[in-house]
């Protein structure tokens, strides 16, 4: 089964029953499937499997009192913040902090970045508490994060991976949904569609894409069959596959409102309400409730907090 916004069109028009007259275009529909994506279904993968659409962007950890969180992060969050070390080892995630508690470190004299103490979100950014005083070529800050999905589109005139070596990616054809020096995404062609690029910058030569796989959106190497798109857009639903009924029904219910077959939308929301009940059926078992293991001599119950020493 394919699970392209080319498909996904003729899914929802097919479950709709739309006719010549009242149909919306292939665009209007894959703007409200869009919508969709983006909410119910956004917000059932959060609750049923977190770790699906979370990716890392790391950033060196020099002397900077701000590091911005990705563009892309969903609701501006983090799921994690993380020092590693210069051979790659994480240390333990930081706490977010209140205003309150930073200045209560603050007033404590502790200034050592290695003795992280947590974050402060301000705005589009997060602030380190006490702030690092690394120099250059020093440790790094991973955060992890959930990512917005792109907004569909049909495949045309996207490109897809013949073979990738080393930043260098061999097209099926020359792209024209983007060109040298506009950022792309890399979305990988089979379930569970993960990104393999967010929003990187590309140099495009006739039907040879180049990237750099040391920019923090670059996640895992393209494989053969993978689709190479402008940023923030995508061809296909770039979620697991048990989604795609969701997102499909949750859809036509927004067709069918928006073209004002009221009674119709209401029968469809009826049965997009049992499609939901059914998916919770099938990933709640995934999910579990471990219990919470507590260590009694964490520096964390003594609000001494150290997420990692630096060498």
């Amino acid at each position: 089964m394919a699970y392209t916004a080319d498909d996904l069109v003729s899914a929802i028009r097919l479950r709709a029953s739309l006719d010549s007259e009242s149909e919306p275009t292939s665009t209007e529909i894959l703007d409200l499937a869009t919508s969709s994506l983006r909410t119910l279904c956004l917000s059932e993968l959060r609750r049923a499997r977190e770790e699906f659409l979370i990716y890392r962007y790391d950033q060196p950890l020099a002397d900077e009192a701000r590091f911005p969180i990705p563009g892309r992060a969903v609701g501006d969050g983090l799921r994690h913040v993380v020092p590693v070390d210069r051979d790659g080892h994480e240390g333990l995630p930081l706490p977010l902090l209140s205003l309150d508690q930073a200045q209560e470190h603050a007033a404590s004299g502790l200034i050592s970045w290695q003795a992280r103490y947590g974050y402060v979100a301000e705005g589009p950014a997060i602030r380190l508490i006490p702030e690092p005083t690394e120099g250059p070529n020093g440790p790094t800050l991973r955060m992890r994060y959930m990512v917005r999905p792109g907004r569909l589109q049909t495949a045309v005139g996207e490109v897809t991976v013949a073979s990738y070596a080393a930043g260098v990616v061999t097209a099926s054809g020359a792209p024209t949904t983007f060109s040298s020096g506009d950022r792309v995404d890399i979305v990988a062609a089979r379930p569970p569609f993960a990104y393999r690029a967010i929003d990187i910058p590309a140099t495009v030569a006739g039907s040879t894409v180049t990237i750099d796989e040391t920019d923090p959106g670059f996640q895992e190497a393209p494989q053969a069959g993978d689709y190479v798109v402008a940023a923030d857009t995508v061809p296909l639903m770039p979620l697991p596959a048990e989604m795609w009924d969701l997102l499909v029904q949750d859809t036509v219910v927004r067709v069918l409102r928006h073209i004002g077959q009221l009674d119709e939308a209401r029968a469809a929301a009826e049965e997009r309400n049992g499609i939901r009940g059914d998916l919770r059926t099938i990933w709640e078992p995934r999910v579990g409730r471990n219990k919470k293991v507590v260590n009694r001599h964490s520096h964390l119950r003594t609000g001494r907090f150290r997420g990692y020493r630096g060498s």
